[in-house]
């Protein structure tokens, strides 16, 4: 779960609380003219059709900023002309945007950008990360996400993990010895999820299980870890250690991704 944001040539202080308060250069913002013809055939995923495509052109262009908060959306007719679909699809793209709170739709009006930082549906995590840009804040607050995710998982995974529980850490851990680094991605989403399984909070389980599903999509498994194999399998090994004999398993990690934490506020 120790996962640090992809390299960013800009300055840490340059980075800013939020992703989406970033707005983009007026030189890169959205509009209709830019919308490239939407590909088909045996090789695109069938959730491209034709809603949903606008809907992620057009939410992806809120969530990074190259929609202005407070400007109107091109009028349907235009949108259908530009995307080349009917206007009741792009009507249907458009009450999803007002469903997740990135619109305002006013019958008989212009429809609103809103500022996605007020939105608070929770299904914005997962869009954020899979649409907005991946030099802005998204992997970076996934990152801090994930370390600070662990330490709970680990303090209330401790009590409440029993022996069948921890032989079964010990058992993806042997398998991560084998299949080496490149097992990475496949070790931390087994290591985790025994984890949170071991809490019986659902919250927590189904959390988890999100954040590994949409770091998957996203990233394809290959974020940037921390540390190397051996360090990686050590600490690791550590940690199912102490869980087992229920020796603070949490301190433990706190203290080995203290230095990543502070490196990541720098």
């Amino acid at each position: 779960m120790v996962t640090r944001q992809p390299p960013d040539d800009r300055p840490p202080d340059s980075l800013g609380p939020s992703p989406l308060s970033q707005r983009a250069p007026v030189s890169q913002r959205w509009s209709p003219d830019s919308v490239e013809p939407r590909r088909s055939g045996p090789d695109v995923p069938p959730r491209t059709r034709a809603a949903d495509y606008v809907f992620e052109k057009l939410a992806g262009a809120i969530l990074r900023g190259e929609m202005a908060v407070g400007s109107p959306l091109p009028p349907e007719r235009e949108l259908a002309e530009k995307f080349d679909i009917s206007r009741i699809l792009i009507r249907e793209a458009i009450h999803r945007l007002k469903d997740l709170g990135l619109v305002r739709v006013r019958q008989g009006g212009q429809t609103i950008v809103l500022d996605p930082d007020e939105a608070t549906d929770p299904r914005l995590i997962a869009l954020t990360i899979e649409l907005a840009a991946p030099e802005r804040n998204a992997f970076k607050d996934m990152a801090e996400r994930q370390l600070a995710h662990g330490i709970i998982l680990l303090e209330l995974g401790e009590p409440r993990m029993v022996t069948a529980q921890c032989d079964e850490l010990d058992r993806i851990l042997d398998a991560y010895e084998r299949d080496g680094e490149e097992g990475t991605w496949k070790f931390m989403t087994a290591f985790w999820l025994t984890i949170a399984k071991a809490t019986r909070n659902h919250f927590l389980w189904r959390e988890t299980k999100f954040w590994f599903e949409v770091a998957s999509r996203r990233t394809g498994g290959s974020l940037p870890m921390v540390f190397d194999f051996k360090s990686r399998l050590a600490m690791h090994r550590d940690l199912a250690g102490k869980l087992r004999r229920r020796e603070g398993a949490a301190a433990r990690y706190l203290e080995a991704i203290r230095p990543v934490i502070v490196a990541m506020s720098g």
